[in-house]
């Protein structure tokens, strides 16, 4: 028998996998709000961990935000046809739509979740401190 090779990425069909790549942006961000809300409701919850963690929240939710509002400007408007990576040459970005500007930088979504990462990772390092054993 011979295998197939194995892929790091799985391509959904067209326009399900879309629907289920949104959904899950959305899950994630209403599971963030509602762990947020919990925690400042129910919780009373102080101190330099708690605040880390309410930051990796926020910037996680905020990174699914952008992401969200990216993949619906590329349904909306076409832009997975054209080329994104030709966009990032300042000379094709001269004679197009504010629209594309607005795609271009909303694409830059590290500046969402790198932090997040950051603030998540600052959080399992107090916890650890905090941690008896």
């Amino acid at each position: 028998m011979i295998s197939s090779p194995a892929r790091a990425t799985q391509i959904h069909p067209y326009p399900e996998g879309l629907y289920v790549h949104l959904f899950s942006h959305f899950y994630f961000m209403l599971s963030l709000a509602l762990i947020f809300y919990w925690f400042s409701r129910y919780l009373r919850v102080s101190g330099k961990t708690w605040f880390y963690l309410k930051l990796a929240f926020l910037f996680f939710f905020l990174w699914n935000l952008d992401t969200s509002v990216v993949h619906f400007m590329e349904f909306h408007f076409g832009f997975k046809t054209s080329s994104y990576y030709a966009l990032t040459f300042s000379s094709h970005l001269r004679a197009v739509t504010p629209w594309v500007w607005i795609y271009y930088f909303l694409r830059f979504d590290h500046f969402f979740c790198v932090p997040a990462m950051f603030f998540l990772w600052k959080t399992l390092k107090e916890f650890q401190k905090a941690c008896p054993f």
